[in-house]
């Protein structure tokens, strides 16, 4: 199985040598790839290795971090809201203010009649 990290914390060609070093070293890694560009490891694993095994690997050398990447998942529709008609955005605040108006003629009425 294969899995994507963020590293950081690498200056230099050295910096990757040493992470790759660090992280091939425990056990169950198959092999680490790392892309100083983009500040990615890319781990490849017999088992699951969970997170905390590596940031112990890298313990040592507290400059160096890891993280797992975020999954970013697109939305299918952005902003469906903005596809509501004009009367369905202003609807409730509509019927608010149709409700306050009713009242309010009701009431003058009642007034007017009482007098």
């Amino acid at each position: 199985m294969t899995h994507q990290y963020q590293l950081s914390g690498l200056t230099c060609d050295g910096c990757v040598a040493k992470v790759k070093k660090l992280l091939s070293s425990i056990e169950g890694i198959q092999s680490v790839d790392i892309n100083h560009t983009r500040d990615e490891a890319t781990i490849k694993m017999e088992n699951h290795i969970s997170t905390i095994k590596l940031k112990l690997a890298l313990e040592d050398y507290p400059k160096y971090q890891i993280e797992g990447k975020q999954r970013v998942i697109p939305l299918t529709k952005p902003f469906e809201e903005s596809e509501k008609t004009l009367f369905e955005t202003y609807k409730p605040i509509l019927l608010i203010f149709g409700y306050i108006t009713s009242i309010s003629l009701l009431f003058s009425l009642i007034m007017a009649l009482s007098i």
